[in-house]
């Protein structure tokens, strides 16, 4: 039962960001202070299109909701390399122009995939203090050994590998907390490694959890 608590737990915490940020949005304005953002991230080519920009007042944050251009063309690693520049472009907005209203705000993008489908990144967690630019909050965001290097910062993130020899990456993430790797069957001994590089993150491997975070 508690080992069910354990998996269950950081899920939950994801499903309640998710449904309060989708709830709170129903009735909310778009803003006049996100225009130029919106223009710049719909104007990155891609699979995603930017449908939405609307505000929260009870939580005080900023949804950029993204939706698909064509369902049928679908194409997972297309769409992560589009994500990484819509990413990128949002933080050296930020950056750039830490006078625009929306700096201050909590930021939620959401890209909605298939039909009951999506992943999101924040630039908060109801858990930590203050906003982090470089959206290191990343839920059910898969990169692989290609494009990982975008993420290096990230506190979650999903991470699909072809063989165990990718598990290297892992040794260039200092701030991981949360983790879901996907791919092949890995050794005892390997899931050991996983241990060692990472003692401080909770990692789940193809849905199971093979190391919990200590709680400090």
């Amino acid at each position: 039962m508690k080992k069910a608590l354990n998996i269950v737990a950081p899920l939950l915490t994801v499903i309640v960001l998710i449904l309060g940020c989708s709830c709170a949005y129903k009735n909310a304005v778009k803003l006049d202070y996100c225009s130029d953002i919106y223009k710049k991230v719909n104007s990155i080519s891609g699979q995603f299109r930017c449908s939405e920009v609307n505000y929260s007042e009870n939580l005080d944050s900023v949804a950029f909701i993204f939706n698909l251009k064509d369902r049928s063309d679908y194409d997972a690693d297309k769409g992560t390399t589009q994500v990484i520049a819509i990413r990128k472009t949002m933080i050296d907005y930020l950056n750039n122009n830490p006078q625009n209203e929306l700096s201050t705000k909590r930021i939620y993008l959401s890209f909605q995939t298939l039909p009951g489908d999506s992943f999101s990144l924040f630039n908060f967690d109801q858990n930590k203090e203050g906003l982090y630019n470089d959206f290191p909050f990343c839920y059910d965001v898969t990169v692989n050994a290609s494009n990982y290097e975008s993420f290096i910062n990230a506190f979650s993130l999903s991470i699909k590998i072809e063989s165990s020899e990718e598990l290297k990456i892992l040794e260039k993430f200092e701030r991981l907390e949360y983790l879901k790797l996907k791919g092949p069957e890995i050794s005892d001994d390997e899931r050991e490694y996983l241990r060692t590089t990472l003692p401080d993150c909770e990692i789940y491997y193809n849905g199971k959890l093979i190391n919990k975070r200590s709680e400090s």
